[in-house]
């Protein structure tokens, strides 16, 4: 990673940082991003499991 990409990053995760923890804390928008946040967990559950199950399956198989 070079020099400007890191910065970029850098950037990037300080705003993504600053956004969430300001929605986080005002009144009206918290319902709304705890909502998407357990959303996106939930979609995920689906997606582990199925790792989960391929990975059983391969050690099995050597």
């Amino acid at each position: 990673m070079n020099l400007l990409t890191y910065t970029l990053h850098l950037i990037g995760s300080g705003a993504t940082a600053y956004v969430m923890g300001r929605n986080m804390r005002d009144r009206q928008t918290r319902p709304d991003l705890l909502a998407g946040l357990q959303l996106a967990e939930s979609g995920s559950v689906p997606f582990l499991e199925a790792l989960s199950q391929r990975r059983s399956r391969r050690a099995i198989c050597g």
